[in-house]
């Protein structure tokens, strides 16, 4: 959406578009056969099927734009996540028939599901769109959500998020899935993991030209190897384009789990890249950021990284929040670097002077007393791009 400004200084709507999946690609439906005793329903996998022509808007099972990014030539490509009503995806995996949760009743209809119409699996999603909001093209990608999105100083698209794919499945074009890539190890496929059945979402970088063609595809995580990271979690929030040492590379934010379940602590994630995605560093801040009280059982998330005004150079403010476990209180923080070189961290309940008249707003919106820089169309490249939204 973009904003003129009218006759008496107020901002009046210039355009405004919904997009969602047209078609389904090829996969799997799945068929309602009847509600269980616990309100899970059972559903039975169909047969492979073909692509179904004018999938109606209201069909689609879940859209979300996460991020957005102005581009050079003035329009705009927008990323986050997307999924078909009744489907699954082609992943190579058995699909046995068995049971399956889903909504019922008032829940139900909050989530938009009922007994025929399940939600399904979420897809990375990206769409491109010129300067009067025509969409140009849009693609879907792994299972999993893009939560950032950045155009490069050659005028590529990198966006950032997770994924639970550990190749290609047969609704994307084929190409080949690389975990933790270095110049040291740049081939390391892991497609025979794909069906490992505790394997969890991984943090995800995926490069493309102007058009939507996949450059390439990776996985990162703090385990340099794959059995050890299959069953820890590890996400992307925020990404942009840096120029270290006269070399254009990209940083990339987000968390780690040390262990397994959905009840391990997260730790701020921070990955550096170059231009081909493979890792120059990478570290899961346990108890380095400085002037935080990282014990056992806090959880630390970066949500956003973009460039500051405060000199020439490569200045970077890392946002994020965290849960201290002690008393399971959120707070919001900013870690600003020149470079590598930590220059000051603030967190918005280490600091009397920043806590005093915001701590009751934190509670329920932590982003709502970030510092003012978060959520400013400063540039997150050497270029002119914006950071993207505010969390959702």
């Amino acid at each position: 959406m973009a904003c003129v400004t009218g006759a008496l200084g107020q901002p009046q709507l210039e355009w405004q578009v919904s997009s969602a999946p047209a078609v389904k690609p090829v996969g799997y439906s799945t068929t309602f056969t009847g509600w269980e005793a616990a309100s899970p329903y059972r559903a039975q996998y169909g047969p492979a099927v073909v692509a179904e022509a004018g999938q109606a808007r209201e069909e689609s099972g879940r859209d979300w734009w996460q991020a957005h990014c102005n581009l050079a030539d003035g329009g705009y490509v927008t990323a986050g996540y997307t999924s078909y009503v009744n489907w699954l995806p082609d992943d190579g995996c058995p699909k046995p028939t068995g049971t399956y949760p889903a909504y019922k009743d008032g829940i139900a209809t909050f989530f938009m599901e009922r007994e025929d119409r399940r939600r399904s699996a979420t897809r990375q999603a990206m769409a491109r769109y010129d300067a009067m909001g025509t969409l140009v093209w849009y693609k879907t990608f792994a299972m999993g959500a893009f939560s950032d999105v950045v155009q490069d100083h050659e005028g590529n698209l990198v966006a950032a998020g997770s994924s639970m794919d550990l190749k290609a499945t047969a609704d994307v074009p084929v190409h080949s899935i690389y975990f933790n890539p270095a110049a040291s190890s740049p081939g390391t496929t892991v497609a025979q993991y794909q069906c490992t059945p505790d394997r969890q979402r991984k943090m995800s970088v995926m490069k493309l030209d102007g058009d939507g063609n996949i450059l390439w595809d990776h996985l990162y995580h703090h385990e340099d190897n794959i059995l050890d990271a299959l069953d820890k979690k590890s996400e992307a929030h925020g990404l942009i384009e840096t120029f270290l040492n006269g070399t254009y590379g990209y940083r990339v934010v987000g968390y780690g789990a040390q262990n397994t379940g959905n009840g391990t602590p997260w730790r701020l994630f921070v990955v550096d890249l170059d231009g081909d995605g493979l890792v120059e560093g990478k570290t899961l801040h346990t108890a380095g950021v400085p002037g935080s009280v990282d014990a056992e059982g806090n959880a630390t998330i970066g949500w956003r990284i973009v460039r500051t005004p405060m000199g020439v150079g490569e200045y970077y403010a890392i946002v994020g929040s965290r849960i201290l476990a002690a008393t399971q209180r959120s707070s919001a923080f900013a870690w600003v670097t020149h470079g590598d070189q930590s220059l000051f961290f603030v967190d918005t309940k280490e600091s009397a002077a920043i806590a005093a008249g915001h701590n009751a707003a934190l509670d329920s919106k932590w982003w709502t007393v970030l510092p003012s820089w978060y959520g400013q169309c400063w540039p997150t490249s050497p270029r002119t791009e914006p950071p993207g939204d505010t969390p959702s």
